[in-house]
């Protein structure tokens, strides 16, 4: 059965590879992916909440940084380290056909992505926190951190599932604290 999910995965890898890098988007991946562009992007939108919601939004910009966190740690820290499935940079599979990742390929392990881990957690944390005030419009953030996600793979330091496994985390670890925020005293609460 693994070896049936391993072989789709790096079938899904090399299509992604074949038909959608290269295709004038190569950039737009990169700069979605770049971790300086979501500092900014998070911190912007802190800034937001802050001057939105003013004290009301520390506790949810608290609780967001920490399904942020635990997204981070669950992925780097319990699954990296368990499975210790190499990167497509470093797979002898793809650098034998001189195929090379459009960033810099660092270290570590591939399974889960950290970034979809993280993101996805962000995503879906503020979609539920938002959803009283924009309606369906707060799930444009989930598009957020597919886009994130999928970046990873187009790139070249992550497969599918890699990402998959990390939308996984970060959706738990959002729902997670979203569902401990929402039991704050409602004086806390943005609502």
């Amino acid at each position: 059965m693994l070896e049936i999910i391993k072989e789709i995965d790096y079938a899904c890898f090399q299509w992604l590879q074949n038909h959608v890098r290269g295709i004038g988007l190569d950039q737009v991946f990169i700069f979605l992916r770049d971790p300086i562009h979501l500092k900014w992007a998070y911190g912007g939108l802190a800034v937001g909440l802050l001057l939105r919601f003013k004290q009301k939004a520390l506790p949810a910009i608290a609780f967001l940084g920490g399904a942020m966190g635990f997204a981070d740690l669950t992925s780097s820290r319990v699954f990296k380290p368990l499975f210790h499935r190499l990167r497509p940079c470093q797979d002898i599979l793809w650098t034998n056909k001189n195929w090379h990742a459009l960033v810099d390929c660092g270290g570590g392990f591939s399974f889960t992505s950290s970034h979809a881990a993280t993101n996805m957690a962000a995503s879906v944390f503020l979609a539920l926190l938002l959803q009283p005030y924009w309606g369906k419009k707060a799930n444009l953030f989930l598009g957020w951190g597919f886009l994130v996600g999928f970046s990873q793979i187009i790139v070249g330091l992550h497969y599918p599932v890699d990402v998959l496994g990390g939308f996984i985390i970060g959706a738990f670890w959002a729902i997670a604290l979203h569902y401990a925020y929402l039991r704050l005293p409602k004086k806390f609460l943005l609502h």
